[in-house]
Formats: C-alpha cells, structure tokens, sequence
C-alpha cells in the first residue's frame, strides 16, 4: 500500500471515530445571566502580517507567487539603506521576517508609505471587510476608472508579495474547523466563516455586480487578505480600516499578560504628541500633513497627497534581530483562526473554563456549606472584581498564571460572613493589582504570599499551634479547594471532548511516518503526490489534508494546557475535586 493510502485511511478513520463520539458526549449546559466581552486591555492592533513568532506549528500561507530571493530585492529595492530603512527581508523562525540591519531603538519609524498608495476604507462597524475586500479587487483588476490613482502600481507590484492563502480556519472547510474540538474554538471560527460566506453570497447576489466580474474564489480571497493584513488608524475623518503594501510583513510576538502590560506602557510613552496635547498609543500612525479640502468617502484625492503611513518600533532590536510587532492579545484559536497559525509556545494562550462570571457563580457543585447569604455575598464580592471581565482561563506558566480564575474561586469557597475569624472568611479577601500576574487578582490581606497556594514559591506548612499557622492553613484548604475545583473543570472539559490528548498525539504519529505530509522551507504543506494529479480534486485534497493536520496539531497543543494544569495541582497535593 502506497503512503498516500496510508494516511488518508488513517484520516478518514479518525474522522468517523470523532463523529462517532460525538454522538455519544453529553453536553453540559450551566445558566448564564449575563456575557461579557473579553477586555484586550489595549489599543485595537492590527490583522497583520501572518507568521508564527517561533517554530512549532508553521504559517499556513502558501507563497507560490515570489521566491524568497525575490520578495526580499523588490523590499530592498523600495526600501533601500539610502533611505534610513534598517530592515531587510530575510528567512527566519517565522519562515520569512523583517531583520533589523541596525539597532533600532522603541518608536523610532521603520517603514514610511504614502498615504495615497493604501487601499482602505472609513469604518462604519458594520461590513469594513467586504468593502475593503472589494476594494482591493478594483485596485487589482485592469479596468480600474481612475487612471492617476497612485494604488494601480503600487499594488500591481506588490500584488506578487501577497500569499495564495493564508491558511487561515475562518476559510477552512466546516469539517476541518470541527476537527479542532475545542468548543469555544470551534464556535469562534465557525462564526467567522458564515459571516464571509455571506459576505460572498451577497457579493453574488448583487444587482450592482455582473455575473461573472469576481468569482467566489476571488472574494474570499481578497477577503482572508483583509481579514490577516489590514490595520486600523486614525484619520481625519475617523478610523479607516487599510491595507498598506509592505507594511504588512512585520511578524506576531506573542505576550503573557505580564509582558503585554509593560508594551502598554511603552505604547503609551511612545506615541506622538498631537495638537491637543494628547497622545498616540498606537505604533502605526498616519501623518496627514496639509489636509486640504477632501471628500469624506474619497480621502485619494490631491488633499491627501503629502500623507504618510509611519510604522513605529514598539521595541528595542539588535543588529540581525528580527523586528516584531504585536497583533494583540490573541490565543492560539484566535490566531489561527484569523492568521493561519499559532506558535508554539504562544505566551498569550490560554484556555478558557468558564464563559463568563456568572456561569462560575451558578457552578456550585464543589462548594461546602452554601446558604443563600453567603451565596449573595460572593456574588456581590465576585462582580465588582477590576478583572471582571478578563477570561476564567487556565494559562500555560504555572499555577500563578491562572490566578484570576482562581482568585474567583478562592472567593466561591471561603467563609462567608466576617463572623467567621479563623483566616479564610469572605472578609479577609481584597481585590489587589499583582503585578507579577499581570492585573488585579482576590488576594488573602493576610500572609507574604499574595496568590497562596498557586504563587510561584513554595509553600510549606510546619506542624505548630501558632494562631498564624493554623490561620495560614485554613486558607489553605480554601485554596485547595479552588485549585480542586478549577482541575476538576479540566477534566470533564477533557472528557467532552471526542478524542483524548493520547489519541491525538498518535494519530499525529501515523500521519507524519506514513510521509503524508512534508513541510517545505517556503512553508506550504505538500502531500506525498505519488498516486495524484495536478487536477484540482487533487490539489484540495492536499488543501484539506493540510487542514486537518493544522487541526489536530492545535488541539494537542490546546489539550496539553489543560493536562499540564492538572498535574500542577497534582504537584500541589492537589487532585481534580469529586463532586459533592
């Protein structure tokens, strides 16, 4: 039996086992009052470049326009060393990246493009996507009616720097975007997709377009182009939502919310100071010069001449560094879903266990000795949280990275009242910023340790009838109890899955050794083409097959983090609570 035969028995099969299980999982459902909007604490970033920070899961981006060679002399070319520029197009870790030629110091300008150049749109919420997408394809197509307008070239000479795909799940097919499992993955992703693909239906459907003018192939593409590489900026005119060429190329550097909230702050003192004495959080900046007289819908015209797109450092970098900026603070599913890749390890990752405050709250299986009182004081406590609306996530990087869900949980299994006084009541907990966990966590006002059990030392209880020890026990137990809780959410967040972590890592297993997929230095996954064409069926099979694995690696990565948790606490002395 030939390679090829191989791996894609072993595809289908792991397909019919998934749905198989599937029908046989249960789902959990919990009341939910209220759902909140995960805060990004920081300025909006943009879909940018789309490339992995660091080796492990690469970019599903297929080049198959421009070498390497010849995307980095076109870069050299519009950006040469005369100008100032101190980058160069180079392969790196991510596959293809800008390197710093020279130090580059935070917020000093790396790249300048006219203004005139981008293709962009003014933003009204509501479909910024499609129109830019639309946008992009007159810039692209020969009867464009302006025949002055500066995007013709500029575009139709970067058109070639621009991927085949991106490889991004929002365009997969919805079997591949199941095989990721991950509910909130799954759902997320999916969402996404049924919304370009009405975008697409209602592109098809327009009495405004001819039939036959853009094909569905060639919207959806224009549309993952948008989706990974456009930026939001500021204009006279408010935020335009833009695709600037070669500004596009800067790679992703994920961030844990300790590292993300110091380039806040560095984003905040870098900023220019404007007019009115504010500033400028955001490293990509429009500087509109002499504003002219300009028509709100048109911002092209000759008013808008002397305005310059300026990308900004957000970081120091050495010589042969490559430069990075951040697209925000997105999990490996966001990432991929948007960008075609997550890195491994992703900094910023995290896996989230309950939707929202209000689903913790109603979720009381584990909680000792609950009365009606100390239940409203809980949730009164847990509300007004500064951090209420961060995600309950489990974090990769120790226990302590998942404090504000543990935090939360501190609070569900403390004492309630202040007639309680032996350390773990309701009243001894405050809402504190922890600097070392990224922003405001439930912390004891008593003992050296502001997260408890999960900090990052040791804690070590000494046999003693000191008041402060037993004290410091009985918050203990409280923790405990969290960390019991938090593992025990782990696992039957495991359990519904319809694979187990060990399945996975062997099918991944088989499919490697059975040299169904290889990996180019381009990037581009390509099947072992021994028993195949270069017919179309043939290349969506490599297209699909490549999906699959691009699925599969990111639900072990994702099963790994709540594994990972578990034995923490299992480390702790700590195991997965049995419900009361």
């Amino acid at each position: 039996m030939c390679s090829t035969a191989v791996h894609t028995c072993a595809w289908a099969v792991a397909r019919r086992r998934a749905v198989a299980r599937r029908r046989l999982v249960k789902s959990r459902s919990l009341r939910t009052k209220k759902l909140w909007a995960l805060s990004r604490m920081r300025c909006r970033c943009p879909r940018g470049g789309a490339l992995a920070e660091e080796r492990g899961n690469p970019s599903g981006e297929l080049f198959g326009n421009v070498s390497l060679e010849d995307a980095s002399r076109l870069f050299s070319v519009r950006f040469p060393p005369t100008t100032g520029c101190k980058l160069e197009l180079r392969a790196t870790s991510c596959g293809r990246g800008l390197v710093a030629t020279a130090p580059i110091a935070q917020g000093e300008t790396l790249v300048s493009v006219p203004w005139r150049e981008s293709v962009h749109v003014i933003e009204n919420g509501h479909d910024d996507d499609l129109r830019l997408a639309l946008a992009l394809l007159d810039v692209l197509e020969a009867g464009i009616s302006v025949s002055n307008d500066a995007r013709v070239n500029a575009w139709r000479e970067y058109r070639v720097m621009l991927p085949i795909s991106t490889g991004a799940a929002a365009f997969w097919s919805s079997e591949n975007v199941s095989a990721l499992q991950l509910p909130e993955a799954v759902k997320k992703t999916s969402e996404l997709h049924e919304k370009f693909m009405r975008y697409v239906d209602e592109v098809s459907s327009s009495s405004e377009v001819s039939p036959g003018v853009r094909s569905r192939a060639d919207v959806m593409w224009a549309l993952s182009m948008v989706h990974s590489r456009s930026f939001s900026v500021r204009t006279p005119f408010g935020h335009a939502r833009a695709l600037v060429p070669f500004a596009d190329l800067f790679n992703h550097k994920t961030e844990d919310p300790t590292a993300a909230r110091e380039t806040d702050v560095t984003l905040s003192m870098s900023g220019r100071v404007n007019d009115n004495g504010t500033r400028d959080n955001e490293p990509w900046i429009v500087d509109w010069g002499t504003k002219g007289e300009m028509d709100r819908d048109d911002v092209r015209d000759a008013g808008a001449d002397s305005a310059m797109f300026h990308m900004r450092s957000i970081w120091n970098f050495d010589v042969n560094e490559e430069v990075f900026i951040t697209y925000g603070h997105e999990t490996s599913a966001e990432l991929l879903s948007s960008y075609g890749f997550f890195p491994c390890p992703n900094h910023g990752e995290y896996i989230r266990v309950y939707d929202d405050v209000q689903e913790l709250l109603d979720d009381d299986r584990w909680v000792k000795n609950k009365t009606p009182k100390a239940g409203a004081e809980k949730e009164a406590v847990i509300w007004s949280a500064l951090a209420v609306e961060a995600p309950l996530a489990i974090r990769p990087g120790g226990l302590h990275a998942s404090a504000h869900l543990l935090g939360c949980l501190r609070v569900m299994h403390a004492s309630g009242g202040s007639a309680e006084d032996d350390g773990s009541g309701l009243h001894m907990i405050r809402d504190e910023d922890v600097p070392d966990v990224g922003h405001s966590v439930f912390v004891w006002t008593e003992g050296g340790l502001t997260c408890g059990a999960w900090a990052r030392e040791t804690v070590v209880m000494v046999n003693s009838d000191d008041v402060a020890v037993s004290r410091a026990r009985a918050r203990a137990v409280v923790d405990a109890a969290a960390l019991g809780q938090a593992a025990a959410r782990c696992t039957e967040m495991l359990e519904d899955l319809p694979t187990t972590l060990e399945e996975d890592e062997v099918l991944l297993r088989e499919l490697e050794s059975s040299g169904g997929v290889e990996a180019t230095s381009e990037r581009m996954y390509v099947c072992d083409a021994e028993s195949t064409a270069s017919s179309n069926s043939a290349r969506q099979t490599r297209v699909d097959f490549a999906q699959f694995m691009t699925a599969l690696k990111y639900r072990i990565s994702a099963k790994k983090v709540l594994v990972n948790f578990i034995n923490l606490c299992r480390a702790h002395g700590v195991e997965p609570s049995p419900l009361l």
